[in-house]
């Protein structure tokens, strides 16, 4: 079952106090970004992204490796939001579940749009040689 749909379902049976310790569990992994994030800084302070300490770290081809896995990584993490809004979407208005699949299939089409976008196919000249 989804995230965002099991806390609609606690908000519906035990109103506030549900949703309030099921998402004072996350506070533990806020507090410990935020640390990391602060020991990083430190240590690179020139540094805007982590691909960047990466690659002043291991090199230009583990550099390239993480950038393709953080790349997956976001592509993935979108198409869950996107999912999760509809479930959400459905847990509170009720609404019929094949309404959703716009949002479903275009979650799926994610990829396949972010690959055309990021590797268009080369124009297709008009002008033929006869």
């Amino acid at each position: 079952m989804d995230k965002q749909l099991t806390v609609e379902l606690k908000l519906r049976k035990t109103l506030v106090s549900g949703p309030f310790w099921y998402a004072a569990g996350a506070t533990i992994q806020v507090l410990l970004f935020g640390i990391i994030a602060i020991q990083v800084k430190r240590y690179a302070p020139t540094a805007h992204t982590v691909c960047e300490i990466i690659d002043a770290r291991w090199g230009s081809n583990v550099h390239k490796v993480y950038i393709y896995f953080c790349f997956l990584t976001n592509i993935i993490v979108t198409a869950m939001l996107i999912l999760g809004g509809a479930a959400t979407v459905n847990a509170l208005t009720g609404m019929a579940s094949t309404l959703n699949r716009p949002v479903c299939t275009e979650c799926t089409a994610v990829p396949v749009h972010t690959r055309r976008i990021l590797f268009p196919d080369p124009p297709v000249s008009l002008h033929t040689s006869t």
